[in-house]
């Protein structure tokens, strides 16, 4: 039997409005310019914060702060490249405790309707226990990470898949051989999911 997100106790905030939040940014145009990420913001309720990247980190990518209308406790970004409007991450269901209930929850019931929404997800890395699950759709790379080994979480991010794209070449391209820090906003904030002492 299918299960809605009303059914499911403990989920704040509930799947249904981070599945309405992905729909509206999948389907919406994309900005093209401060100002329609602005008006963007508006009308989803966002709030940008200050930035969070060392001034040093040079022009290309930078992240700050996101205050969202939903409910619960969220650690959420937004990113820009070079001045375009790159993505949102929100990291969600957030317990300081190893393999949470609530936040295998929660990634059961994400998966289940992104799946529905968009099909089959590509599993990047299928050797690990809980691997990346990524969506493409409408020019956007929607990715579900999960965190259980010590602290548990789960971690959304809807990218513009161009200028993503763009950021993780750039960056590739900065660092030295052998090594690489991506700049995609769900791959460089995989870590900051809180972390208990």
């Amino acid at each position: 039997m299918d299960t809605s997100p009303e059914e499911l106790p403990g989920l704040v905030p509930p799947v249904g409005s981070l599945i309405a939040l992905v729909k509206d940014l999948v389907e919406c145009p994309w900005p093209d310019s401060e100002q329609q990420r602005e008006a963007l913001f508006r009308q989803l309720d966002f709030v940008s914060g200050p930035p969070i990247d060392d001034p040093g980190d040079g022009p290309g990518t930078r992240h700050f702060t996101l205050n969202t209308a939903l409910p619960g406790e969220i650690f959420s970004l937004w990113a820009s490249h070079r001045g375009r409007f790159m993505g949102i991450n929100l990291q969600v269901y957030g317990a300081r405790e190893p393999n949470s209930p609530t936040a295998w929850q929660g990634l059961g019931e994400l998966r289940r309707q992104l799946t529905a929404l968009y099909g089959p997800p590509t599993l990047p890395w299928e050797d690990q226990e809980v691997p990346p699950h990524i969506w493409a759709a409408n020019g956007r790379t929607v990715v579900v990470h999960f965190f259980h080994a010590r602290d548990s979480g789960v971690m959304l991010s809807i990218d513009d898949t161009t200028v993503a794209t763009e950021a993780e070449a750039e960056e590739v391209a900065r660092e030295p051989l052998g090594q690489s820090r991506p700049a995609s906003l769900h791959d460089s904030h995989a870590d900051a999911v809180p972390q208990s002492p």
